[in-house]
């Protein structure tokens, strides 16, 4: 009769090893949405990882009304005392804009059209809320992530060119969105790969005169384009309901060129950056 081995638990890990080990996971999306829900342990010790690593390659850019060719890009500078908060900011020296021919009355209009922008976007202390008919006026880039996703907490100094905002938070909602991406992509994916093979077993061809790489391509940009948009009409309607207390329905998406656009600027953005290799040398 076979001996029974004894049951061994594995031995505790130091958290140093254990924040080295995943350290080394270059899926963003993959640390903040799995690896962090393991436990409570590892929340925090994937947290200390975005901390000491990603947060340096977190960029947030600002395009005010009327300057949309104009960037402010920040990027990250410090922690508050409790760590809870993210201090980002707008480091180009002041020869950066001499150089650039842009002088104190230019610098000036850019501050007061960033700030009504923001404002015509977040809301003010007077008003229940912001508008939403239009993109944020910025964009989040988190290594070779990017989008729009709100930034809770938010505080501005435009005279310094420094933000400051709830940056667990903020990783929260970005790879929430990116998480749901995903996972809609894949069923949309799996769905169509069924399809194809239904397809190919009746010796048929979806669309007559069309090669079927070319094809799978097309319908691939097509679903990551609608699974992208659906993430932005949730976050859009959970918005209304607690700022306005409004049902968004359909019939309300009169901004929908508007993403249109910016959903392919930011599938430009992705692709770039898909092309840089994962290094911490990375812009």
């Amino acid at each position: 009769m076979a001996e029974t081995l004894p049951n061994k638990k594995c031995p505790h890990l130091p958290a140093e090893l254990w924040i080295s080990v995943l350290s080394h996971v270059q899926d963003c999306n993959h640390l903040w949405s799995t690896c962090r829900r393991v436990s409570t342990e590892f929340r925090s010790y994937v947290e200390t990882v975005f901390a000491d690593k990603h947060i340096s390659k977190t960029r947030i850019e600002f395009a005010p009304q009327s300057f949309h060719h104009y960037q402010i890009p920040t990027i990250f500078d410090r922690f508050s005392a409790d760590r809870k908060r993210a201090y980002f900011r707008d480091n180009r020296p002041a020869h950066y804009f001499t150089e650039k021919g842009m002088d104190a009355q230019y610098m000036l209009a850019i501050r007061v059209h960033w700030r009504s922008s923001m404002i015509w976007y977040l809301g003010s202390r007077d008003a229940c809320g912001g508008k939403r008919e239009q993109p944020p006026p910025y964009t989040i880039k988190v290594r070779r992530s990017i989008n729009d996703t709100d930034i809770p907490g938010l505080e501005i100094n435009y005279e310094a060119r420094e933000i400051s905002f709830e940056w667990i938070t903020m990783y929260d909602l970005f790879f929430r969105e990116e998480e749901y991406v995903r996972r809609r992509k894949d069923e949309a994916l799996k769905a169509m790969q069924s399809i194809n093979e239904s397809t190919k077993s009746n010796n048929q061809s979806s669309i007559p005169g069309i090669d079927p790489i070319v094809l799978n391509l097309m319908e691939k940009d097509r679903i990551e384009h609608r699974a992208w948009k659906e993430a932005r009409r949730t976050r859009l309607k959970s918005w209304y309901k607690k700022h306005h207390n409004f049902d968004l329905h359909c019939k309300c998406w009169s901004f929908d060129d508007d993403d249109d656009h910016r959903l392919r600027s930011m599938k430009r953005s992705r692709d770039d950056l898909a092309c840089l290799g994962f290094s911490d040398d990375e812009a």
